[in-house]
């Protein structure tokens, strides 16, 4: 590792005010690859921000105009950059733990056990006044996100005290997911903007014409995204590691089993035979919504996908006919967009 080129990233990051908190890798003389670990050191670095939770590190959105706290956005990426920048993880999950909703409100989305979709701080522009609807809680995948990025931490420090610490905002996230995100009882969470309460789609693709079927009319809520249910199905198995940890073992066997039947259903429900590929969602009706999508690559990272139906699914990811750009039938902001996560590291979980 060239002690040249780490002074100069240690010199960018304090010329803004930063302080150096990435664990290098000794790559040895591949100049090329201490050169990318350090940009992305940097670019984490600027995304840092210690406005929340007494001071703790947090990850903002993005520049310039989501430097701010976001349930999904932040918890994706300090997940990713746990092996390097794990004070990330920490100072995001309290910061959201702190946030965590209370009370049913329908004005900002919150209730009980809810993780936040955004929160911002500071007079609105040309106002001296607090931004009154934040935090704002209209996102469906936060809250199990939450779960997995907590088990993603215990696991890598081989500890549970942070878990231990955060085990009552756990336990309310797990308690959401079955209480106030499944909104009809049929064990999958669902979205639906009744409220008239900010975004129609509450996933990551959250324009309002996203979630369309192959003939390009729209979807009805509510909407159970495929990839959300890969997220309840991997954050139930994570608090079932969490809780056998913590000697919790009835509570974690009932967990998994529920898991299980979760798997069971979703692949025979979301599976569409004829295309060999997984609906990009349920809409109100129970139907399948046949639009092929770059969301179902969330499922393999989950492993909610059954060991047949992965393998063909990572052949139409990757199929240069079709490639997974968020393929739709319409022009949208998230048309042609992919999730750059379902490229990450797998979750590591017990069983299947």
């Amino acid at each position: 590792m060239r002690a040249s080129t780490i002074g100069l990233v240690r010199s960018q990051m304090v010329g803004r005010g930063m302080r150096e908190v990435v664990t290098l890798t000794d790559y040895g003389d591949c100049e090329a690859c201490l050169t990318l670990e350090l940009r992305l050191a940097v670019d984490f670095a600027t995304l840092r921000g210690a406005v929340i939770a007494g001071g703790a590190p947090i990850i903002a959105a993005g520049i310039p105009w989501y430097m701010a706290l976001f349930g999904r956005d932040s918890l994706i990426a300090s997940y990713q950059a746990l092996a390097f920048m794990p004070d990330l993880a920490h100072g995001t999950l309290r910061a959201l733990a702190e946030l965590q909703g209370t009370k049913v409100d329908p004005a900002r989305a919150e209730e009980p056990g809810k993780i936040l979709h955004e929160h911002r701080v500071g007079p609105l522009a040309g106002m001296q006044r607090p931004i009154a609807h934040f935090p704002f809680y209209g996102t469906i995948d936060a809250t199990p996100f939450f779960l997995i990025a907590l088990a993603a931490v215990c696991r890598l420090e081989n500890d549970v005290a942070i878990a231990r610490k955060l085990l009552d905002h756990a336990l309310r996230a797990l308690d959401w997911m079955g209480r106030y995100g499944d909104l009809d009882g049929d064990g999958y969470p669902e979205h639906d903007c009744g409220g008239g309460n900010g975004l129609t789609n509450q996933g990551w693709k959250d324009s309002g014409d996203s979630v369309r079927f192959q003939d390009g009319s729209l979807a009805r809520p509510p909407i159970a995204l495929c990839e959300v249910q890969g997220y309840a199905y991997a954050a139930r198995r994570c608090m079932a590691d969490i809780l056998d940890a913590l000697g919790e073992r009835g509570e974690a066997r009932r967990l998994r089993a529920e898991a299980r039947r979760m798997k069971r259903r979703f692949n025979r429900d979301f599976w569409i035979p004829e295309r060999a590929y997984y609906a990009v969602a349920l809409d109100g009706d129970k139907r399948r919504v046949d639009s092929l999508t770059s969301n179902a690559g969330r499922l393999l990272w989950t492993r909610i996908a059954e060991p047949d139906k992965a393998r063909l699914t990572a052949d139409r990811l990757l199929d240069q006919d079709a490639p997974a750009a968020g393929i739709l039938t319409a022009v949208t902001l998230h048309a042609r967009s992919s999730i750059p996560q379902t490229r990450a590291e797998q979750p590591r979980l017990s069983g299947s």
